[in-house]
């Protein structure tokens, strides 16, 4: 089932009016999109409408980026991307919002399914700076991160591990154990690649490193 009965959104929908009123359709939208795309569509369609008779930019932005998640749940690709495409040009005219951050983040998603790692890298790197600018540092952690997946993936190893050092630095700022693990297990990961692509001693050495670093963090 995509869709749940919009009576019941209704209900959760107190009397707002305005901009708050599209504010609360493109949460409702966002946070139902995965299970309920078809819904998570109807309800970014309303914001999108209510946004134009505002002239609301920024709602339609989210809104836009909305029906681009609804497209993806459900498999419309193509329709999908050109909505987040639609999204990054309004954010454009607007001042920064992590949404603009969110929309580079599934783009890049996207381009690395494709098998576009230098798009998926550029897409990532924008979603960093946002993502600074922002002072969202979670996000731009978890963004460091990615970014190094791609790297990896492209053989570049040690740029990898450079942004992965940023990543574990940033973890630690902000103390949030989660994210350092994380950061810590993709050093191994591309400490692996890395011996796997040159096979050698002192690589493996690294790997076993790594591996260690692991297990502190794990402790």
């Amino acid at each position: 089932m995509s869709r749940i009965n919009e009576d019941s959104l209704a209900a959760v929908l107190p009397d707002l009016k305005g901009t708050e009123k599209v504010d609360a359709l493109n949460k409702i939208a966002f946070k139902i999109s995965y299970k309920y795309p078809d819904s998570c569509l109807s309800l970014a369609g309303n914001a999108l409408e209510l946004s134009n008779a505002l002239d609301y930019k920024k709602g339609e932005a989210i809104g836009t980026f909305n029906v681009g998640n609804g497209y993806f749940f459900n498999d419309s690709l193509k329709l999908s991307v050109l909505s987040y495409l639609n999204a990054l040009r309004i954010f454009d005219s607007i001042d920064l919002c992590i949404e603009k951050a969110y929309t580079y983040q599934v783009l890049a998603y996207l381009n690395w399914r494709a098998g576009r790692l230098d798009k998926s890298l550029q897409y990532t790197k924008n979603e960093i700076a946002i993502s600074y600018q922002l002072s969202d540092y979670q996000n731009q952690c978890a963004a460091l991160t990615q970014a190094s997946v791609y790297l990896t993936e492209s053989d570049n190893f040690h740029s990898a591990n450079m942004y992965l050092d940023d990543a574990i630095i940033l973890a630690e700022s902000i103390n949030d154990s989660i994210l350092l693990k994380n950061a810590y297990f993709y050093k191994g990961f591309n400490a692996v690649k890395r011996y796997e692509y040159a096979a050698k001693e002192e690589d493996l050495m690294y790997c076993r490193e790594c591996i260690d670093w692991n297990l502190k963090v794990l402790d």
